[in-house]
């Protein structure tokens, strides 16, 4: 007999070993005029992702959210800190998505309104380049395999 593991199933399953980090995050307040209700960008730095207000108009950033201490997050086989990219705001749950870049697992990490994160599932060997969610809450990224 086959384990639940073994078992083809309908539709992608959460990774049965995800580590265990992070704080869990709060929603993001994305009513109108909220200043989180804006775009969105998440830029990486000296060991940090910060999460700013970008003014569509003027192409600046107005407005800084948080930073995510990339430090914390899960490091890759070779003991390389993770960065993120592929981010999207999900419109089902106020929540943002990332991709880290590590190997051999690209970890989906879900970022909430104080920076605070907790991982929720896995991509595998992927490099992601760019993430979005549709209308129905479905996180489409674009990437390629590492290797």
């Amino acid at each position: 007999k086959k384990s639940c593991w073994e078992q083809p199933t309908e539709r992608p399953t959460q990774a049965p070993m995800l580590p265990r980090l992070g704080r869990p995050p709060k929603k993001y307040d994305c009513r109108p005029g909220s200043k989180q209700a804006k775009p969105l960008q998440v830029i990486g730095y000296s060991g940090k992702a910060s999460i700013k207000v970008l003014d569509v108009k003027s192409g600046k950033y107005i407005d800084k959210i948080c930073d995510v201490d990339l430090n914390e997050l899960p490091k890759d086989s070779n003991g390389k800190t993770a960065s993120l990219n592929a981010c999207g705001m999900n419109p089902k749950d106020d929540f943002v998505y990332c991709l880290t870049n590590t190997r051999p697992e690209a970890w989906v990490v879900r970022v909430g309104q104080n920076c605070d994160w907790d991982i929720v599932g896995s991509f595998g060997d992927l490099n992601a380049v760019s993430g979005t969610f549709d209308k129905k809450g479905n996180y489409l990224v674009t990437g390629y395999p590492n290797g």
